[in-house]
């Protein structure tokens, strides 16, 4: 039987000092499901992401997360979802190889998947002995997304998932995404439709 999670928001909305970034947002994400969280710039969207996952929490509303229909402990969320974002940063120190094993000591790859594979899918296996922190912006954000996607996980979280990558990056990530869909739920937050044109639903904000 394969898990089921689920994220319930009834009536979440979002102040801060005294100013309203997100109102009254109803919608149900579940596995198997792929949706855009869209809208212009400061509409909110990273912010309903956060607050999806368990980093912010709602001024109003309720968010129920359920694992095979059962209420599932904010604090063991993190075991079953992969996030892509510009505020999570890689581990600059290290080298590609370093970091991913580093990675799967606490989240595994897929069947078939180790860190060689990982880098080569990337593109980065000629630098995978480099610290990160020599890689261009667009490297680094290829190696931010491999990690998320070949992780183990119902649930990939992807906020602005495209940023710093060229036109050939682009069409990886399309084909990357394409390929790895499934049975998982995927969220992206973007007002670039070269970044979330795969999903059928959206919450627009």
């Amino acid at each position: 039987m394969k898990s089921l999670l689920t994220f319930n928001l009834l009536s979440v909305g979002k102040e801060f000092s005294n100013h309203w970034v997100l109102k009254n947002i109803n919608c149900t994400l579940q596995s198997g499901q792929s949706c855009a969280i869209i809208g212009n710039n400061g509409s909110g969207k990273s912010t309903l992401l956060q607050i999806i996952i368990g980093n912010l929490s709602s001024s109003t509303g309720t968010i129920d997360r359920k694992l095979n229909n059962i209420p599932i402990d904010l604090q063991k969320l993190y075991k079953h979802i992969c996030v892509v974002a510009p505020y999570l940063q890689l581990i600059e120190d290290l080298t590609a190889i370093e970091f991913l094993r580093f990675h799967a000591t606490f989240r595994p790859w897929y069947e078939g998947i180790n860190e060689y594979s990982i880098l080569q899918k990337t593109g980065l296996d000629r630098v995978a002995h480099i610290p990160i922190k020599k890689y261009s912006s667009g490297m680094k954000q290829r190696l931010k997304i491999a990690q998320a996607v070949f992780s183990q996980s119902l649930a990939l979280f992807l906020d602005e998932p495209c940023s710093h990558l060229d036109s050939a990056g682009v069409i990886w990530y399309q084909n990357l995404i394409n390929d790895c869909r499934q049975d998982k739920l995927i969220v992206v937050c973007s007002n670039n439709p070269i970044e979330y044109d795969f999903c059928e639903k959206y919450i627009r904000l």
